[in-house]
């Protein structure tokens, strides 16, 4: 994903990223980067705009979703599990078959109030 706002845009996502993190802890000194593993995002399913981030070596993970309706066994079972690194591909296929649409990226930060 990151390769392709590159060549779309002549921007490396990277830099604008690490940008946009400085300038909001700069802005907020209480403020804390984290550093995605991964993020994961989908919609039209059981539990819409969902988005999932793994921190640091998959040993954390957030998700967080907006829909005034949810599945509750799927937001259940979201909440239950802590997939470590190995088991991040099974739950890929489980997005994407729940969901019509789906996205990776490699490349986030979640900011956070310490």
């Amino acid at each position: 994903m990151t390769s392709e706002l590159q060549l779309d845009f002549d921007v490396d996502p990277e830099i604008q990223v690490e940008r946009f993190t400085e300038v909001v802890c700069e802005q907020y000194p209480d403020a804390r980067a984290r550093h995605a593993e991964e993020v994961l995002v989908a919609n039209n399913g059981p539990v819409d705009y969902l988005g999932w981030i793994a921190l640091e070596d998959y040993q954390e993970h957030r998700f967080f979703y907006k829909d005034d309706d949810p599945d509750q066994k799927t937001l259940r079972w979201l909440i239950s599990i802590s997939p470590q690194e190995s088991d991040m591909p099974r739950l890929k296929r489980v997005l994407q078959r729940l969901y019509d649409e789906y996205a990776e990226g490699d490349l986030g930060v979640l900011i956070v109030d310490s």
